[in-house]
């Protein structure tokens, strides 16, 4: 029998049987193949050396295809398809998912019908790096997607911005209504830190806008508000103001639990009585209140309003005062009747 060989098809023939397509026979070679190669489509070329192996996988305007399928053992694909699956990627040393250094699009799972992917160990020492550029990074999922981070560690720290971090972090930054919990469970202490390192940190807390509100609570360890070693007692709230002229109803309604009422043009002389009103619907007859009354001496009469008392209802609070001073309240000698309705 003989093979008639570097033809398109090597054939095969003997004394009583007809001509046979038979496989190319591989080729040795201690270089790698070109395109001027000209061997049979499907002829594997090996390289010893360096442990390469070709297959010419046609030819194009006369010149032969050969195309790269091992590398120092390993196999390269131009692409793979592997159907059906599962497929197993192991080994001891480096897995490497890449493609050229400009553009590369790696899919896991993304395609029709549920999917689960798992990606990294829990095992050891194994870590897990996942990095973006510019072209940001994002895990997102269908509605009534739950997330979750670290729940099957009962120790460890989750980190959220490194400490070279200088851009924003966004906890529930969109447009629709959204629920931020922070240590929420039910059981465990947990302790919470927020921007309390020794920097000149700017915290803010809720909003202004609307309807929104904020509330601190604690339970038998109490509330503190504290500032600096160097600022200490620099805290502050912001009341409703309200101005009321004399000669009304002596009356300033203020719906809200902070209020300042400045009552001018009163001529109150000395040891006189005068009354002042604060209403709110936030008053009830139960409310914890805290009254102080001031006054200006923009005249230089020596006016001193004191309070004398407070009787508190359902909606108001009317403090009686007696000027203590030696003169009348004079021009510019503004009254300020300042409520704090803490309950």
């Amino acid at each position: 029998m003989a093979i008639k060989g570097n033809t398109i098809n090597a054939v095969g023939y003997g004394l009583t049987n007809a001509l046979q397509s038979l496989a190319p026979q591989p080729i040795l070679a201690n270089r790698a193949p070109n395109t001027t190669d000209s061997k049979p489509i499907g002829t594997l070329w090996c390289y010893p050396t360096t442990q390469q192996v070709w297959v010419n996988d046609g030819v194009v305007a006369g010149l032969s295809q050969w195309i790269l399928v091992s590398q120092g053992g390993s196999g390269v694909f131009t692409s793979l398809l592997v159907n059906p699956g599962p497929v197993t990627t192991q080994g001891t040393g480096a897995v490497s998912i890449s493609g050229d250094a400009v553009n590369t699009t790696v899919g896991l799972g993304n395609g029709a019908g549920a999917k689960l992917v798992s990606v990294g160990s829990a095992t050891g020492a194994s870590s897990l790096t996942l990095r973006a550029g510019t072209g940001n990074f994002s895990l997102d999922g269908v509605a009534g997607t739950t997330y979750t981070v670290g729940a099957s560690t009962t120790t460890g720290t989750i980190t959220i911005g490194g400490t070279a971090q200088t851009g924003t972090l966004t906890f529930g930054g969109g447009t629709g209504a959204q629920i931020v919990n922070l240590a929420t469970g039910a059981t465990g202490v947990k302790t919470v830190h927020i921007a309390d390192s020794a920097v000149a940190n700017v915290v803010t807390l809720g909003s202004l806008t609307g309807a929104a509100s904020l509330k601190l609570q604690s339970g038998t360890g109490g509330l503190s508000l504290a500032t600096g070693a160097t600022t200490a007692g620099l805290v502050s709230v912001a009341p409703l103001a309200g101005t009321v002229a004399a000669g009304g109803s002596d009356t300033l309604t203020a719906n809200s639990r902070v209020v300042v009422g400045t009552f001018t043009g009163y001529t109150t002389a000395s040891g006189d009585p005068q009354g002042f009103k604060i209403a709110s619907s936030l008053i009830t007859t139960s409310s914890a209140i805290l009254v102080t009354v001031t006054n200006l001496n923009a005249s230089g009469n020596n006016a001193l309003m004191t309070i004398e008392g407070v009787v508190q209802s359902t909606g108001q609070i009317a403090v009686a005062c007696t000027n203590n001073g030696a003169g009348a309240l004079g021009a510019g000698d503004n009254v300020l009747v300042n409520v704090w309705v803490m309950s």
